[in-house]
């Protein structure tokens, strides 16, 4: 598979050092080659599953991030168990 051209992401200093921590301990070359994996991993597993579901708190973790949460709203939510 030959690779596209570059995606801008804007990501904390914070959150690239996290990332350059995690590669590391993974034995990836670089960040790009983690997020990669993430993202192909998670991308396969909403196109098997028809859906994700992320953290029970997602919506306040992306507030928290960029307060955009809003335009998450209709992302399909697990059902619970009672």
């Amino acid at each position: 598979m030959t690779a596209s051209s570059a995606v801008p992401v804007r990501l904390s200093e914070e959150m690239l050092q996290r990332l350059d921590e995690a590669a590391q301990t993974l034995g990836f070359d670089s960040r790009s080659d983690l997020m990669k994996l993430a993202i192909k991993s998670f991308v396969e597993h909403v196109e098997r599953h028809g859906g994700a579901w992320l953290p029970p708190d997602w919506q306040d973790m992306l507030a928290d991030m960029d307060g955009r949460a809003s335009r998450y709203e209709k992302t399909p939510r697990r059902k619970r168990d009672k």
